[in-house]
């Protein structure tokens, strides 16, 4: 016996439903996935960074000074050692503006300048290794 235009649609509605689960799961999937995948990246930045560090490559003022332009939590300021109470967060507009000026550059006299403001950023320990350096930072 045929089935009635009722029970068609609900029979439609019930698989448009399960469909609808199945797409959900997939995107969450696929966001998981380009979230571990950013975060694998950042590391990966983050041990090239202190591997040039290391390798006198790259000096640890020269880390913290863009950490200083770039940090804007007192939290993560707090972790790098960078001053907070000094550090006031700037609106929306202003901080385009800093990430689009911001240039740091080694002076001579072992000071940085960070947008043409000079400060002195705190140095960090030397760590022995690579390993033991990404530690100190829950890397």
């Amino acid at each position: 016996m045929a089935k009635s235009l009722e029970q068609r649609l609900e029979d439609l509605q019930a698989k448009r439903d399960s469909l609808d689960a199945q797409i959900k799961a997939i995107r969450k999937e696929k966001v998981v996935e380009l979230r571990k995948e950013r975060d694998r990246r950042e590391r990966l930045v983050g041990k090239a960074l202190y591997a040039r560090i290391e390798a006198g490559d790259w000096s640890h003022t020269d880390l913290l000074t863009m950490m200083d332009a770039f940090l804007t939590r007192a939290v993560d300021r707090q972790l790098f050692g960078l001053d907070i109470e000094e550090h006031k967060p700037a609106d929306a507009a202003t901080k385009k503006q800093r990430r689009s000026s911001s240039r740091f550059t080694a002076a001579d006299n072992g000071k940085a300048e960070v947008s043409g403001k000079p400060t002195t950023p705190r140095t960090l320990p030397q760590p022995a290794t690579q390993d033991k350096a990404l530690s100190e930072f829950n890397l």
